[in-house]
């Protein structure tokens, strides 16, 4: 069983707490991993007993993670449906093309 940092714990326990007080939006519960944020779950990946344990033989190559941790911080544009660079977007083409040939080939 892989480990999760004690941070990234903390942080989604927090959003289970906020998610129980939104309980008049009707949301469906969400189990912890549908909490967790992409740089968490990089982080995750990348912890070296998981990395070694885990996801060493999935991934493959540790710069994939490095590259999903670059086009990470346009999470916030994207879901606010915001316009991005055509660079930036082919980045994210480019990215989402190099996981998906390593991992799911």
């Amino acid at each position: 069983m892989g480990q999760v940092p004690k941070d990234v714990q903390d942080e989604v326990q927090k959003l289970e707490e906020t998610e129980q007080q939104k309980q008049w939006m009707a949301l469906d519960s969400r189990s912890k991993l549908a909490l967790t944020t992409l740089p968490q779950l990089l982080r995750i990946i990348d912890e070296t007993k998981n990395w070694n344990d885990i996801f060493k033989d999935l991934v493959m190559d540790k710069f994939l993670i490095q590259e999903g941790r670059s086009i990470s911080h346009l999470r916030n544009t994207i879901c606010h449906m915001s316009d991005i660079s055509d660079e930036e977007t082919d980045r994210v083409k480019q990215v989402m093309r190099d996981w998906f040939r390593v991992v799911a080939p």
